[in-house]
């Protein structure tokens, strides 16, 4: 509206300075003509408006000339040819392009096979269009009700919009999505795109997904742990279902293990279009060794050399940016660092930085366009490789390393490894530099280790933890038909892992327990889920959703802000020596006073090196939280505003009209590109945020928060230690015991040792070892003995340089006792739990009394549970 209310504008502005008649302009005498008095120069419009008589001036118009009037409706009429003309042209060049995507060829062989197949494979190489075209070949066919599964919520979204537009349906609702905190969903959807964890969810309620008719597994050679869920899931559904269609797409793909795991599935291969790439290679020496330390540092020199030949080779005239894969944010970090000391001295560069730890706003900049006759280079991990496309990218830079997490069996920690990609995401990096013109790729690697490369990245299924899984499936794990079955290992190991954390009975055929019945209902990991069910038990849901929340979500607090020491004190005064999930809890309730009260939430995050758009995914998850456990009637349904008060309605309907006007000008603001600038800020998102917020939160449940998150006060502390128990009770048997040697001192290593892990270390970034490691001091006697001893709790174990425990929270030691699952005492003075921790008691008197103390407090708690609401409803056994 607002670029017609500008081309009216410029049309009497040339109509002024043409000299501008005040006669009727449309005159067919005052018309030039040829000799056969053909007028010449004019469109149709012109004639339409220059034969038609006045019309009556409305009586509130009466005070404007009837020419003007005139001149008006032409020029809006003009304005709508204009537009529309653009439109028909974009709607010729979007149909010519479509018509060139190599798929297009394909077309009508694709629906031909699936006619006659239930399964079809379509591998198809980057840039040929199979995302978005052939979901739209489905719909233009006459297929409905069709899933289309990505690995990120990202894609689902851009997909949706994208294949929306390409259909004509770019303000209906029959092509939608539905991701984690959103959905576009309706009763007219016939195209849905969702991710892989969704559809699972949506199985666990109908396993022969009979809401849908076809499925489109895209992206399958990610080979996530979901995706190896839904094979297998999914061949069981289409040998019961004859009329479900089966789509699997990829490019890069194993065609003959899925071809064999499909019965020799039909498969059609489409090549991809992309420009020239040139190939280099420039081996170098990866790493050189600190003598002083045990680890590995990157040489940035390689990469600096690199822009110099950019440089040098290519005028700064010419476009294209420059696309930087690395391993981790630590090379992130120090080769960035060294690249912008370059670009500063030559004033040719931009160097942004791409990882998860980045905030939002950091992370769009990368999209943004750089000023003419300078460059962005851009430093990413493996997210760059499929998950985002970057325009622009000319010149790819790889380092050849990707980091895995690798599950230990045995010692149950997640290691942070670093390994050589495989030859499929090699050469997916390549690609990077030719999706929108000729190309170099630069291999800081030789021929010769290319060849040695594996031709796909190791399946997820291989590589992490199985217990999630295991507690998902359906049927029993170790006779599940996995595409690639893992290690009978790794698959015991899972088990025992949901046995020891009480969801299956140890001895009964892996049968669930009472709390597992309830636990398996929730659709979120099992450490969370048994705090938001032990949270609902004894009464402390509001609480317990925000720490289930926060240790759902990645860090709250910034990379950068470790480093700036300002910050780093700022910030104390919210930290607690009771742990991080207690941290978590300051955190967000301040948040909320400052966004509730004072309108200054953004502001203060930033001063406190805190990333706005984590607590922003906190809030919204805890309302997921809420309507999870209201599904499942673990809590009653908050109550509504009263529905026969006008007033509350029509205040709730502007707050929802608002939102959508917000997110409809952000949209259209997401098509624009911008300059690259450091501060810039995206107002629109900043609103929609902050108007979603306001409708999930009322004034009543910021007052809720306000009272409940404030531990400090003196009515608080039995509330306290029952919320202390709760988190303990859900990260149990995550425990560790501290080494007798540490130093309770700032700065201080403070060593732990794990039932399978000795030597572990509290994370330095943890606010337990950054500001409160005193409160960890026993201060034993001689013989080792004190009543303060305290027992970390901790959410993961991740070795990345050094074996590390992440979201730790100490509880005084004889609180193990309520969860341990072994407790053995032969002389009434040394007790040991779960054949790992051993308490020493100065007496048999202490030792029996302590022991009857807990005993009386475990039989109560499973009493109260079991005889609780949450359990009887749900018909769970003991």
């Amino acid at each position: 509206l607002e670029t017609r209310r500008r081309f009216i504008a410029n049309y009497f502005d040339r109509f002024i300075r043409n000299g501008g008649e005040s006669a009727d302009h449309f005159d067919l005498r005052r018309l030039k003509r040829d000799d056969y008095g053909i007028p010449q120069d004019i469109s149709k419009r012109y004639f339409v408006f220059a034969q038609r008589d006045f019309s009556d001036t409305p009586a509130h118009l009466s005070h404007i000339s009837p020419w003007l009037i005139r001149h008006f409706e032409y020029a809006v009429q003009l304005s709508l040819d204009f537009f529309n003309d653009l439109k028909f042209k974009k709607m010729k060049d979007l149909r010519k392009s479509q018509q060139e995507l190599p798929i297009a060829e394909r077309r009508r062989e694709i629906l031909e096979i699936l006619e006659d197949n239930q399964v079809l494979i379509i591998a198809g190489d980057t840039g040929c269009g199979k995302s978005t075209q052939v979901p739209r070949y489905l719909l233009q066919s006459g297929y409905t009700a069709i899933a289309c599964t990505q690995p990120r919520r990202i894609a689902c979204t851009s997909l949706a919009r994208r294949v929306a537009y390409e259909t004509l349906n770019a303000y209906g609702s029959e092509v939608a999505y539905q991701i984690r905190f959103e959905t576009m969903k309706s009763k007219r959807t016939q195209m849905l795109f969702l991710t892989e964890g969704l559809l699972l969810r949506q199985m666990e309620k109908d396993s022969l997904l009979q809401q849908y008719n076809v499925i489109i597994l895209d992206e399958i050679h990610e080979r996530h742990l979901n995706i190896d869920l839904l094979l297998g899931l999914l061949r069981d559904v289409i040998g019961k279902r004859d009329d479900m269609k089966l789509i699997l797409m990829s490019a890069t793909i194993n065609l003959e293990l899925f071809k064999e795991y499909f019965n020799g599935a039909p498969v059609i291969q489409v090549p991809g279009r992309l420009y020239p790439i040139q190939l280099r290679y420039h081996p170098i020496k990866q790493y050189i060794m600190e003598s002083d330390k045990k680890s590995h540092k990157i040489d940035p020199e390689p990469y600096v050399r690199i822009l110099e030949l950019i440089d040098k080779q290519f005028s700064s005239s010419e476009r294209g940016d420059a696309l930087i894969f690395l391993n981790g944010i630590a090379e992130i970090s120090a080769v960035g660092e060294a690249l912008k000391t370059y670009a500063e001295l030559t004033k040719a560069w931009i160097i942004l930085m791409l990882h998860s730890a980045l905030s939002v706003e950091e992370q769009d900049k990368v999209f943004d366009v750089a000023p003419t006759g300078v460059r962005k280079c851009i430093l990413s991990t493996n997210i760059a490789e499929t998950s985002v496309t970057i325009d622009g990218i000319r010149f790819v830079i790889d380092s050849g390393k990707v980091n895995l997490i690798n599950h230990e069996v045995g010692s149950g920690t997640q290691k942070l490894s670093e390994f050589w990609v495989s030859k499929a995401s090699a050469d997916q990096r390549k690609g990077r530099a030719g999706r929108t013109g000729p190309g170099v790729c630069y291999r800081l690697y030789s021929q010769e280790q290319y060849d040695k490369m594996n031709d796909f990245t190791p399946s997820e299924i291989n590589r992490v933890a199985l217990h999630e899984m295991a507690l998902r499936m359906i049927m029993d794990p170790q006779s599940f038909p996995f595409i690639e079955r893992p290690e009978e290992e790794k698959l015991s190991e899972a088990l025992n892992t949901l046995k020891s954390q009480g969801v299956l009975h140890p001895g009964r055929g892996n049968r669930l327990t009472a709390l597992g019945n309830v636990i398996a209902k929730l659709p979120v990991d099992v450490a969370i889920a048994k705090m938001l069910v032990l949270g609902c038990v004894f009464n402390q849901v509001d609480v317990i959703l925000t720490v289930a929340a926060g240790l759902s979500v990645q860090s709250p607090f910034t990379n950068r802000s470790y480093r700036d020491l300002q910050v780093v004190e700022r910030r104390r005064r919210l930290t607690s020596p009771l742990g991080d999930p207690f941290t978590l809890i300051e955190i967000f309730r301040e948040w909320v006073l400052q966004k509730s009260y004072t309108g200054k939430g953004r502001r203060w995050a930033l001063e406190n090196g805190i990333d706005e758009h984590r607590i922003y995914e906190i809030s919204k998850l805890r309302s997921q939280y809420r309507k999870i456990l209201e599904d499942v009637g673990l809590v009653d349904r908050a109550d509504k505003p009263d529905q026969n008060d006008s007033r509350l309605r029509r205040i709730d309907h502007g707050d929802r009209k608002k939102l959508f006007d917000i997110k409809r000008d952000a949209s259209l603001e997401s098509n624009s590109t911008y300059c690259v600038s450091e501060n810039e800020q995206n107002l629109f998102k900043a609103d929609v945020k902050t108007v979603e917020f306001f409708l999930n939160y009322k004034r009543r449940d910021i007052e809720t928060i306000r009272f409940t998150h404030k531990l400090t006060r003196k009515d608080a502390e039995v509330g306290t230690i029952v919320i202390r128990v709760i988190i303990a009770a859900g990260l149990y048997p995550q425990f560790a015991i501290l080494d007798p040697t540490n130093k309770y001192q700032h700065g201080q290593e403070l060593f732990v040792h794990t039932r399978l892990k000795p030597f572990s270390l509290i994370h330095p970034n943890s606010t337990v070892a950054q500001y409160h490691a005193e409160a960890l001091d026993p201060r034993s006697d001689s013989d080792g003995r004190s009543v303060h001893h305290q027992i970390p709790f901790f959410g993961l174990s991740l070795e990345t340089t050094k074996p590390y425990i992440c979201n730790v929270m100490p509880v005084p030691a004889p609180a193990l006792l309520l969860f341990a699952k072994k407790v053995i005492s032969d002389d009434w003075k040394l007790v040991l739990l779960d054949e790992f921790v051993e308490f020493s008691f100065s007496g048999v008197a202490q030792c029996e009394q302590v022991l009857q103390i807990v005993a009386k407090i475990r039989k109560e708690l499973n009493e109260g549970m079991f005889y609780n609401k949450i359990f009887t409803g749900f018909g769970c056994w003991r």
